[in-house]
């Protein structure tokens, strides 16, 4: 496995070689210049591919349970971890259903039909195999938690915690490429997903190494956080 500081330096080099301005200059190199920055363009995905093998392989999974989620991971943010909000994913789906509901505050057959076409455009996007959902009856949903449910059990039904193991892996990819993410191990912070499936999601996302973090009864501080990634590094050591 290519480590992920040397991939970063080779994107980073890669990245201005498929940026190169192609105009001006000499006109006899023209050629030459625009057959460097094609074979860059190529070879840039190829090290984006690299780069999330790597990144899977060195992350580390953190899920917070409580109120304190969110300062949990504002603070884990100081000690370079990439923090990703779990619930994005089905609950942008369903204020996209929602807008479509009306006035009658019932998740009907229009709004399922919009669910599974904006649900199938997402997977081809990016590129899982899609099951679309099964339709049963209306329900009533009058805030957009309740439509956020539905969405939920309808999505997880058909095609398990794919769709959103997907999301999570994407998004953590975004962010450490953004930031250039290049150490041996990369903490990740994991926001606003079910409990009840906090268990099975940790174990098939990345490397399927994780740990829950209770905030129901604990004041979220530095100290805490800390305390949380020594207690990653003593879970990889074991």
């Amino acid at each position: 496995m290519t480590d992920l500081k040397t991939l970063i330096k080779d994107i980073k080099e890669t990245s201005k070689q498929a940026n190169m301005e192609i105009e001006g200059g000499d006109h006899r190199t023209k050629p030459g210049r625009e057959m460097l920055r094609n074979a860059a363009l190529g070879r840039i995905e190829v090290l984006k591919d690299t780069y999330k093998t790597s990144l899977n392989k060195t992350a580390f999974t953190i899920m917070t349970n409580g109120k304190g989620g969110k300062k949990f991971g504002e603070l884990a943010k100081d000690f370079n971890a990439l923090v990703i909000d779990g619930g994005e994913f089905y609950r942008t789906l369903a204020q996209r259903c929602q807008q479509t509901m009306g006035t009658r505050q019932t998740f009907g057959l229009t709004q399922f039909i919009h669910l599974t076409g904006e649900l199938r455009n997402w997977s081809i996007s990016n590129k899982i195999d899609f099951t679309p959902p099964i339709f049963s009856v209306d329900q009533q949903a009058t805030d957009l938690a309740q439509v956020t449910e539905i969405v939920r059990d309808l999505i997880e039904k058909t095609n398990g915690q794919t769709p959103i193991r997907t999301y999570i892996e994407a998004q953590a990819l975004n962010l450490a490429l953004e930031q250039e993410v290049d150490t041996k191990v990369v903490p990740i912070v994991v926001l606003n997903v079910d409990i009840k499936n906090q268990d099975s999601l940790i174990g098939t996302l990345f490397r399927g190494k994780g740990l829950q973090v209770d905030l129901n009864e604990k004041e979220v501080t530095p100290e805490l956080i800390k305390q949380t990634f020594e207690q990653v590094k003593k879970l990889l050591k074991g």
